[in-house]
């Protein structure tokens, strides 16, 4: 059961909320709409488990707000953007409660905001992100193509129509890398779309992934010195499968996976698989005594920079365990190698 504990911002518009009920349907608005941008204030990365709780008890609070507001004023315009609040923070409720997100239900309140009448443009255009969302959401990883392409042109089509949108900039992104290897030329044109954007964050991050892009069509390029001061070179291992991991010994996940890296690894190096890791780490000793318990010997990256790793930002990473495949052409083929590893490896060795 998830302990109720809120962050003294989300206290004092809770708080709020109490007065604005009761009057206005205006300052009710004012309340939800704070309510809602305070999410942007909780640092789930940097906050541990207290902003996870934060976090997630501040969504069941927006939940209750939202479906108050649609309530109380079932007339007013906004109710509509109550709606479009109530269906996105479902989404995180019930994934982190570990339920199935009932997908259909959510396509259809967000269809129901798109056609309403007196729904205002930017309630509707929040409606159509949340259904592309949504969609993505409901297939999962097995998205045909095709589906893939219908909503990517959609993204980018609405992308293109509201250029400073912050959130499509986003969505844009992630189709993007989605659809690299079915449409590498298409994802180049959505990345390089989001570049452009005003957001500083999302277009670093696009200009990066462009490298990535083109890389499932052409060999990536990665040279550096590793850990030991010996040179490494993606180049020097074409014929071979490479795995480039993306981790840090500070990162949980990281280290649940390392034992079964190091299996694999010892059990497909002589068939032809290789690893280099890319170390979010800033203590040089540390790592070093990691790799040494763990019986790691494959080259590593290391620059002291941690999230600022410069191969890591190059290539725009965000997340840790990030683990790529790239076959024995130097071409990327995998972004997400990290499920059913040795399998994956094995069928590109086995397809030489």
């Amino acid at each position: 059961m998830t302990k109720l504990r809120l962050a003294p911002v989300i206290i004092a518009v809770a708080l709020g909320w109490t007065h604005a009920s009761a009057a206005s349907a205006g300052a009710a608005w004012k309340d939800l709409d704070k309510l809602g941008q305070s999410s942007a204030q909780i640092d789930v990365r940097r906050g541990g488990r207290d902003a996870q709780t934060d976090l997630y008890n501040l969504y069941q609070l927006i939940r209750l707000r939202a479906e108050d507001f649609a309530r109380q004023y079932p007339t007013d315009p906004r109710r509509w953007d109550a709606d479009v609040m109530r269906l996105r923070v479902i989404e995180q409720i019930e994934s982190r409660d570990g339920k199935t997100v009932e997908w259909a239900a959510q396509l259809a309140g967000y269809a129901a905001v798109v056609s309403a009448p007196t729904a205002g443009r930017e309630a509707k255009l929040s409606a159509q992100i949340g259904a592309i969302n949504a969609r993505l959401g409901q297939a999962g990883r097995d998205l045909p193509a095709a589906e893939l392409v219908t909503l990517a042109t959609e993204a980018d089509g609405l992308l293109a129509k509201n250029r400073a949108d912050t959130r499509l900039a986003a969505l844009n992104l992630q189709l993007a890398i989605r659809l690299g290897q079915a449409d590498p030329a298409r994802s180049e044109a959505m990345l390089e779309r989001v570049a452009r954007s005003p957001e500083p964050e999302l277009a670093k991050k696009a200009a990066s992934l462009i490298h990535v892009v083109r890389s499932w069509r052409e060999p990536l390029e990665l040279k550096f010195k590793g850990l030991d001061g010996a040179p490494v070179d993606l180049a020097a291992l074409r014929g071979k499968v490479v795995l480039l991991d993306f981790w840090a010994t500070w990162c949980p996940p990281c280290r649940d996976e390392m034992p079964s890296v190091v299996a694999a690894y010892g059990r497909l190096r002589e068939r032809g698989f290789e690893i280099i890791g890319i170390s979010l780490d800033d203590d040089k000793g540390k790592l070093r005594d990691y790799l040494k318990a763990q019986g790691a010997t494959w080259p590593q990256h290391f620059d002291g920079g941690g999230w600022q790793n410069s191969v890591a930002q190059r290539f725009g990473i965000s997340s840790v365990p990030t683990m790529w495949l790239v076959d024995q052409q130097g071409r990327i083929v995998d972004l997400e190698a990290r499920a059913n590893l040795t399998k994956k490896v094995e069928r590109l060795l086995g397809a030489k």
